[in-house]
């Protein structure tokens, strides 16, 4: 499959290391393909890691928008 958008959402809850290793680098193989990743996760290295930006949220409403470290920084 090629797809043009995947969603995934807490793909490494109770992974060992090794598996979130190698599941990373899946995505980041996936994403230079040219497949966007909408990714689900409160994981803020898992983030930084994977995502270009980064939306968000708190009870269902927008708070933050912008570049995973910057808003790490922030300390959101």
């Amino acid at each position: 499959h090629s797809p043009k958008t995947l969603v995934v959402d807490d793909l490494s809850i109770g992974l060992l290391p090794s598996e979130k290793y190698w599941l990373y680098e899946q995505l980041q193989a996936i994403k230079s393909a040219g497949c966007d990743l909408i990714l689900g996760s409160s994981d803020p290295a898992e983030i930084e890691m994977l995502c270009d930006n980064a939306l968000m949220f708190h009870r269902g409403n927008l708070i933050a928008e912008g570049h995973p470290k910057a808003l790490i920084d922030r300390q959101y």
